[in-house]
């Protein structure tokens, strides 16, 4: 999937995509899945990883803050927000 799909997928909140990738934030280091009902965030902060793990690991792009929304794996392969930090 490229990086414009996703953005599409995330720009109109597609569960479909949720457990296919985790977008992310740039400007706030927040990252969640597709489907997530928080605003847009602009083209040019987005950035997509293949899984919250990829994107807790990525450090640099998220300016290594904490992540805001923990995200947790479940059995079915869906990532679904567990809480707030």
């Amino acid at each position: 999937m490229g990086t414009e799909e996703a953005y599409r997928a995330v720009a109109s909140r597609d569960a479909r995509f949720d457990g296919c990738f985790v977008h992310a934030v740039r400007t706030t280091g927040i990252y969640c899945r597709p489907s997530c009902p928080a605003r847009t965030p602009k083209r040019d902060n987005s950035l997509f990883f293949p899984t919250a793990a990829a994107a807790q690991a990525a450090g640099e792009p998220l300016d290594t803050k904490p992540v805001s929304m923990a995200i947790d794996e479940v059995y079915d392969g869906r990532l679904q927000v567990v809480h707030k930090e």
